[in-house]
This record gives structure tokens, C-alpha cells and sequence, in this order.
């Protein structure tokens, strides 16, 4: 529901907040991965491959490998980019 995504949205970005003051770049590849989830599911797949793009690079950046979590919605909305564009 709109409810549950503004509450997912805000809790994304107050995690990123405190990642960001921690300086843990896992947290905040995770709370930037979750700001695409709920971009995708706002209507917002630009902004939401945007998003994905950056917790991505993150990841590299550390070394990690998206997560199953991370990585589903990440080629859901990669693959919504190319059957729009074809």
C-alpha cells in the first residue's frame, strides 16, 4: 500500500543516514537498494535503476556481491529498461 512504501522509504533513508554516519558502506548499498525497490514499485523505474546502479557500485567498491534480495528486483527492473526501449 502507499502507507507501507512511504514507511519503507522513510526507514531506507533514515538507515542510510546512520550508514552513511557509520560509515558502513554494506548498510548503505542495502538502504539504497531499498530506495529502488520502492522507486520500482512508486512507478519510478528510472530513478530505481539509478538506485540499483549505485548500491551495485557500492558493493564493488567493498567487494560484496548483491544478495538474492538485491539482485531479483535489480534484473526485474533491468529487464522492464529493455522491453521499453525495444
Amino acid at each position: 500500500t502507499l502507507g507501507d512504501t512511504r514507511r519503507a522509504a522513510g526507514l531506507h533513508q533514515e538507515g542510510l543516514t546512520l550508514n552513511r554516519q557509520t560509515g558502513s558502506v554494506d548498510g548503505m548499498a542495502f538502504n539504497i537498494a531499498g530506495l529502488a525497490v520502492v522507486a520500482e514499485r512508486s512507478g519510478g523505474a528510472e530513478h530505481a535503476i539509478r538506485l540499483f546502479a549505485a548500491a551495485e557500485t557500492l558493493d564493488e567498491t567493498i567487494g560484496a556481491v548483491l544478495s538474492s534480495r538485491r539482485a531479483l528486483p535489480a534484473r526485474r527492473i533491468r529487464c522492464a529498461a529493455r522491453l521499453a526501449t525495444t
